[in-house]
């Protein structure tokens, strides 16, 4: 079967399944404005058109921002955070999604390991209504890696208090992708257990404690990285790069810890985003939203499309065209929302 064959595969089975062509989703995200210092400012991202619109007519913000997923969205709220850093330290900004302006700007107690979101992760937790965030205590770096939950409905999670700490993630080569299991009040995300090994740490949010970690492998073979958990088969999912030869859809169950690869058939084999980091996700559906670009040439960096990964089929079943320049041209994080 060929490549266009294999498609219209997927998209029958698609039908079948009762999603025959995806509702407009709304994408948001930070773009990158300006360099030295790095600015940047809310954006909305189109998946079917590639638009790329910035979001109210507001100066671009000033906190430095990591490219990856520390970022969440209140939907109830119709606010967007971010976990970026100044001057100040470390700490929660939120932007109103209508309007662009900042509504609310938090100082948290945490460091970076060495770069801006290093050793740092961010969820929403739609259960409790809290945002849940992780680092290194700025204090007392000597007790690990620090889990503080927010209060219910405050904006930019209010007072945080402190959940727990854990031994691990104090170290490079922890990065900063998480996801949440909201029903079960786990946290999911990558973490260092040495200055050499990765693995996907599994966390107690009653407690902060470690229920167990899951030895990551070499890249592209079971590792993970942009982390999502699908509540459907309570399975954890992403893309990552797989040389020329396209992508991979990495998939972990925790609790058996059975790695699955599956080679997604794509003309574009980069993953954009730092280690692959930027990416979201649609529960409805059981969408994975990732960045993807053709091979650059000539020292050049490629477009990027917005593709749509469908769980359920374990493909692509979409492509938006390039994304439009913004800026720089650079999304820095991207989240979803109903």
């Amino acid at each position: 079967m060929n490549a266009k064959s294999q498609r219209s595969a997927v998209v029958a089975m698609v039908q079948i399944l009762g999603f025959a062509s995806f509702s407009r989703a709304s994408l948001y995200g930070m773009n990158m404005m300006g360099n030295g210092p790095l600015t940047s400012s809310l954006v909305q991202i189109d998946e079917k058109t590639g638009k790329v619109e910035l979001v109210g007519k507001v100066p671009p913000q000033k906190e430095l921002v990591a490219t990856g997923d520390l970022d969440a969205i209140d939907a109830k709220r119709d606010v967007y955070y971010f976990l970026g850093d100044s001057s100040a330290g470390a700490g929660v900004v939120g932007i109103s999604m209508s309007s662009g302006k900042t509504v609310c700007n938090v100082p948290v107690p945490l460091r970076e390991i060495g770069f801006v979101g290093f050793g740092q992760s961010m969820d929403y937790d739609d259960r409790s209504d809290t945002l849940i965030i992780s680092g290194i205590a700025t204090r007392n770096a000597t007790v690990g890696h620090s889990v503080l939950r927010g209060t219910p409905g405050a904006l930019c999670g209010g007072k945080y208090t402190l959940v727990g700490h854990f031994q691990f993630a104090t170290e490079v080569p922890m990065l900063h992708s998480s996801t949440l299991d909201a029903a079960g009040q786990r946290l999911f995300l990558d973490l260092s257990v040495d200055k050499t090994t990765v693995a996907v740490g599994v966390i107690d949010l009653k407690t902060a404690a470690v229920i167990k970690t899951i030895k990551e492998g070499t890249p592209p073979v079971d590792a993970l990285v942009g982390i999502h958990y699908n509540a459907a088969d309570k399975s954890l999912y992403a893309v990552m790069p797989n040389n020329a030869t396209g992508p991979n859809l990495i998939e972990l169950n925790p609790d058996t810890e059975e790695w699955t690869i599956t080679l997604l058939a794509s003309p574009y084999p980069v993953v954009g985003g730092n280690d692959a980091s930027l990416s979201t996700y649609d529960p409805v559906h059981q969408v994975l939203y990732v960045l993807l670009g053709a091979a650059p040439q000539a020292g050049q960096e490629p477009a990027l499309h917005v593709a749509q990964v469908d769980l359920r089929v374990k493909a692509i079943v979409d492509y938006s065209p390039a994304l439009q320049k913004v800026g720089l041209g650079v999304v820095l994080m991207m989240s979803w929302t109903k």
